[in-house]
């Protein structure tokens, strides 16, 4: 799953007003009527648990969201205020989700984890705070105060990001090789996540000198080739 690609949306319809999320795993499991929640929604549910299919339907909107705002972001007949208030409304609600889905972890082996969704919305944020972290605009573009601000919370954002899926990659690892052997099985879709966090991190050592950023990159990379016993094409990340 290439997330780096222009011009390709996700292979899903945008979907309408009212739709509501699958039911949680554990009613499906057991043959039970589950209950649904809508997709759009003010804020997160905070008492009750949708499961971890219908947070990761959830990320994987968002991140739609996001590819389009990148797909637009050149568009000359898009207002630059319009856009940056966009940006901005993308990252408080990513930041919202990582928060709910950090706080919804369930414990290591259980098969009701948010390990996908998490690194789908960590993704997602990668990809925003990338077009704006380094404020290097076109000079046929009019300049605007608003630009500073969302930089500052792109690089940021970025810092917070590699934290999170370090964390991320950790509480792989220890699943792998404690309680959930078919854990690196299960999260191919953490790869992409891993090479754009293991990029960032990086740079932050390359800039930085920071040994915390090298500490980070290594567990990445551990878990990268780890999935690549399972999965060859997580191996590939490491050689592009």
């Amino acid at each position: 799953m290439n997330l780096g690609l222009r011009g390709l949306h996700l292979a899903t319809p945008e979907p309408l007003q009212g739709t509501l999320l699958p039911c949680p795993e554990s009613c499906w499991d057991r043959g039970e009527i589950g209950y649904n929640e809508p997709l759009f929604v003010s804020s997160f549910a905070t008492s009750t648990d949708i499961g971890s299919f219908a947070r990761t339907c959830q990320a994987s909107h968002i991140l739609g969201l996001v590819f389009r705002h990148r797909d637009d972001h050149d568009s000359s007949t898009i207002d630059p205020h319009f856009r940056l208030s966009e940006s901005k409304q993308l990252h408080h609600t990513l930041v919202a989700l990582n928060m709910h889905l950090s706080q919804k972890t369930c414990d290591i082996g259980d098969k009701s984890n948010m390990e996908v969704a998490a690194a789908l919305c960590y993704c997602a944020r990668i990809i925003l705070y990338g077009m704006y972290a380094c404020n290097d605009y076109s000079p046929n573009q009019p300049r605007i105060s608003e630009e500073s601000e969302m930089q500052r919370i792109s690089m940021e954002g970025l810092k917070e990001v590699t934290n999170g899926v370090y964390q991320l990659a950790q509480r792989v690892l220890h699943a792998a090789i404690t309680t959930d052997h078919h854990a690196l099985s299960k999260n191919l879709l953490v790869c992409h996540c891993l090479y754009l966090a293991s990029s960032e991190c990086a740079w932050f050592a390359r800039e930085d000198n920071n040994l915390e950023g090298v500490a980070c990159l290594k567990a990445m990379v551990e878990l990268l080739k780890a999935i690549g016993t399972k999965w060859l094409v997580a191996g590939k990340s490491l050689y592009v």
